[in-house]
This record gives structure tokens, C-alpha cells and sequence, in this order.
């Protein structure tokens, strides 16, 4: 089967490895916002993996500086709220083992495993920054990871975080 566009009958046709993902029906994103998180305010989420271990891909995006933890082995009394996973390709039947979670009751962060800045600042009337995790963390099956990201500004500010990952032995429904 091939490429069927008129003028390249011959033409061998690639996606990168993460589109082919989506296709297969492995790919599951989560996204939490906030439209204001308060001055110095903490926005905690909270990844809980199953028996399969996904590889986990994030982006953070703030309205001002801030500094986003991964933590591993995270202990909670409570894992807070339950936030929308979907698979990304909506004709797949393959349902998500790792599940998301926004404001858990943190009783142990854990091990620190990464940090980064959320690069900010103000230029006019502009202001904010994105950090990307480009490349994945591949996560223990059956343990808890804490995403902590803290803003840094003296006011409240707009948080977007997006997590993807991929099951590599995803179940079917």
C-alpha cells in the first residue's frame, strides 16, 4: 500500500515514532490547567502507573518564572482529584493503565529524580514560558511520581501542564 497522492505513486512515506504511537493506539495525554495559580502557590499532580511501565513526556507552560520537581516513590494520604486521560487516537479500544491526579495529600515527596525552570519574566506586556521535557522518563509499574511545580512570581498566574505518555503493552477494552 503507498502513498496514493497524485505525482507520488513512488514516494515512501514516514511518521516519527510518537505519531506512530497514536496510530497504534498507545498514546494517552492529560492536561491540567490552572488560569490562576496563586503568588508562590503550588500546583502538585500526582502519576500513578499500573502494571505497564509508560514513557512520560511533559510540557509545562506559566504565565512567569517557576520550577517544576519530578519526584519518584511519592507517598499520599490522599490522591486528589482525578483528572481526564484520553487516548489520543479516538478510534482505539486499548485503555490506559497510569492514571493523573491534581492536589493529592503529599505526606512524602520522595526522590527527587529531575528539576528544571520555567523560564519568565516580563518584556512589556508579555510575559510567561514554556519548559518541555523532550526527552521521556520511563516510569517503575505499579508506583507513585509527584510533578510538583511551584510559581515563583509575586502575583498569581496562568499553569498549563501536559503530560504524554505511551503504554508500549497497552490492554484492550
Amino acid at each position: 500500500m503507498g502513498n496514493t497522492f497524485p505525482g507520488f505513486e513512488n514516494v515512501v512515506t514516514s511518521i516519527g515514532a510518537m505519531h506512530a504511537r497514536i496510530h497504534q493506539g498507545l498514546l494517552y495525554s492529560s492536561t491540567i490547567a490552572r488560569p490562576a495559580l496563586a503568588a508562590a502557590g503550588v500546583l502538585d499532580i500526582l502519576v500513578v502507573t499500573g502494571s505497564v511501565p509508560p514513557h512520560l513526556r511533559h510540557q509545562l507552560a506559566a504565565g512567569a518564572t517557576g520550577t517544576v520537581l519530578l519526584y519518584e516513590d511519592t507517598t499520599v494520604s490522599a490522591n486528589g482529584v482525578a483528572e481526564l486521560v484520553q487516548n489520543k487516537n479516538r478510534l482505539s479500544g486499548r485503555v490506559n493503565e497510569t492514571t493523573v491526579f491534581s492536589g493529592p495529600t503529599v505526606t512524602g515527596v520522595g526522590t527527587l529524580l529531575g528539576n528544571g525552570v520555567v523560564p519568565g519574566g516580563k518584556t512589556g506586556q508579555a510575559s510567561g514560558g514554556i519548559r518541555e521535557g523532550f526527552e521521556e522518563w520511563i516510569l517503575k509499574p505499579a508506583s507513585l511520581y509527584l510533578i510538583r511545580f511551584t510559581n515563583n512570581d509575586a502575583q498569581a498566574q496562568p499553569v498549563n501542564v501536559e503530560l504524554d505518555w505511551y503504554e508500549p503493552f497497552g490492554k484492550l477494552r
